[in-house]
């Protein structure tokens, strides 16, 4: 463990009579890079062909209808495992160059002619595979033709020889990803229209706060286990929830059935999973369905606030009941305009939650007695009842900007949503930093209540609109969400807490997820276009008799 207070480089802070709310950063876990760290592509060695497929806008999952598991599903019996490339090979040229009938003087590929051509013996090549820099004479042997692309579509390999023939011998298109190559069979047009040079990943987020502006929560079918999916295939899309909501596990139970999904990764945790698979209907006719896995958690950004339900019905239920809450909550109209400043402002001036513990003052030095326990605010009902006393909320507009208080402004002749920016001159439970963002109406009642402060800037809202918090949280409660009298409480809290969360947003994100079992490679991507690496690891869940859990909040405030 790793105490920050010890650190060196935080002893300022322990000199500020107000205290952060980090006191310990654990590291669970550390990862040894083996080797320098480097990844070329064309030297590494793709072996691993317990990969069968992958969702990519370039590869087709065609499926057989009967199969139970996805493993038998997508299981192809002329694979052989280990030997990705002699499988990617045969799936390309097993009508030409790998026919073993075309005629005395025809060049044949065999598996035993590739290993000759590359150098490598059959005790070698089983368990080390073959690189593209190995395979590179094979290409140049038989005049093969040869486009291998990474996950985005990008080039990174091709072989155009001069007398390519392309009537007789059709080109090769292999994926190349986690030490293995998919063959690419599908959109192929639109990967040959892509320009050759590689181009970096590129993510477009808007600083305008988004608001739902669709008409109706989308429903989602519950599923035991990920092999469900195989008995849905009329629709062209559907939107699945997992009963123990264990994403983890569904994505390692696809990996080792040699399903590479699409993931969301949110929050410290899978938020979605993506697959799609083809269904093979008759001669010539196939159906392309994809399913989108996601968790049973209302607020997908959120580290915490976890909802999971045994049912289907309930989990609609409680889906239509915070998309309700949303709708009346978020309106474009209260929407205000923050500059570069306000953000600022917002990003280091709000009120921390209060968590820690409560310290003596003895002799003008803070004392903290080893028995004192840790402190916090009930988050759920603290935050419930403020919200519902809000009868009006402050709308900025451009023209508003941050003024300096003088000693001619009087605070008292101000309206309750001005917005002030003050130094506090003593720590308590509400100003625990140095500078602080607060309402008009709480700052009277808190220097009323003898609070010293100094007030630096205020703002002014353009309009004040009057709203109805109280009336929505009494028709959420209103609402049966589960027979359970506990479980109905629970969830009606996490949608009121979720809701109050959305509101402190202060930043839009945008990801896009790639799942690595190669960390080389996964640190190369991440040296070309930047992102954060995280370790999912397969956990072994537990379940707990909810009335075992001792729960002490019986009521909604």
């Amino acid at each position: 463990m790793m105490s920050m207070r010890s650190d060196k480089s935080f002893d300022r802070m322990l000199e500020e009579p107000f205290y952060h709310y980090i006191d310990i950063i654990r590291l669970e876990s550390v990862d040894l890079i083996e080797g320098d760290g480097e990844f070329n592509v064309e030297d590494e060695d793709l072996t691993d062909a317990k990969n069968i497929s992958i969702y990519n806008k370039y590869v087709e999952t065609e499926v057989d209808i009967v199969a139970l598991t996805i493993k038998e599903a997508i299981m192809k019996k002329d694979y052989v495992e280990n030997e990705c490339w002699i499988n990617a090979l045969n799936d390309h040229f097993k009508d030409t160059l790998m026919r073993h009938k075309r005629g005395s003087l025809a060049k044949n590929i065999t598996r035993e002619k590739i290993l000759d051509i590359i150098g490598k013996t059959d005790e070698e090549f089983k368990p080390e595979g073959a690189s593209i820099r190995n395979m590179m004479v094979l290409f140049d042997e038989f005049n093969i033709k040869t486009r291998l692309y990474d996950v985005d579509g990008n080039t990174i390999y091709r072989n155009d020889p001069e007398d390519f023939n392309s009537n007789r011998i059709p080109t090769f298109n292999g994926l190349i990803k986690n030490n293995h190559i998919y063959t690419i069979n599908s959109n192929l047009a639109s990967l040959k229209a892509k320009p050759n040079e590689e181009k970096q990943i590129n993510i477009k987020i808007s600083n305008n706060y988004y608001i739902n502006n669709k008409e109706a929560p989308i429903p989602c079918k519950m599923i035991k286990k990920v092999d469900a999916i195989l008995q849905l295939r009329e629709e062209e899309e559907y939107n699945l929830i997992l009963e123990d909501n264990d994403l983890t596990g569904a994505l390692y139970y696809l990996m080792k059935s040699g399903y590479e999904p699409y993931i969301n990764w949110e929050a410290g945790k899978i938020s979605e999973i993506k697959i799609k698979l083809t269904y093979k209907l008759g001669k010539r006719k196939t159906k392309e369905v994809k399913y989108n896995i996601k968790t049973q958690s209302l607020g997908r950004g959120r580290v915490d606030e976890d909802v999971a339900v045994s049912t289907e019905e309930k989990y609609n239920k409680v889906n239509q009941a915070f998309f309700d809450l949303n709708k009346a909550v978020f309106n474009e109209g209260h929407k205000s305009f923050y500059s570069d400043v306000d953000v600022k402002v917002l990003d280091n001036c709000r009120t921390i939650i209060p968590h820690g513990k409560f310290h003596k003052i003895i002799d003008g030095k803070v004392v903290c007695e080893d028995t004192c326990n840790m402190r916090e605010i009930d988050c759920c009902k603290a935050f419930t009842k403020a919200f519902t006393e809000i009868k009006k909320v402050g709308v900025f507009r451009e023209c508003d900007v941050w003024r300096p208080f003088t000693i001619k402004d009087d605070i008292n002749r101000m309206n309750n949503y001005t917005m002030y920016i003050v130094k506090a001159c003593q720590g308590n439970v509400f100003f625990n930093k140095v500078y602080n963002l607060v309402q008009g109406k709480i700052l009277k009642e808190l220097i009323k209540d003898g609070v010293l402060c100094k007030i630096l800037y205020y703002k002014i809202p353009a309009y004040t609109y009057k709203v109805q918090y109280g009336k929505l949280i009494d028709d959420l409660w209103c609402v049966d969400l589960s027979e359970d009298t506990s479980e109905d409480k629970r969830l009606k809290k996490q949608i009121a807490n979720i809701t109050f969360g959305l509101i402190e947003k202060g930043e839009n994100r945008k990801s896009q997820s790639r799942v690595y079992t190669n960390l080389n490679e996964a640190l190369h991507q991440q040296r070309v276009n930047g992102g954060r690496l995280y370790v999912i690891k397969e956990l072994e869940l537990e379940e707990v008799n909810d009335d075992e859990v001792v729960r002490n909040r019986d009521d909604k405030y």
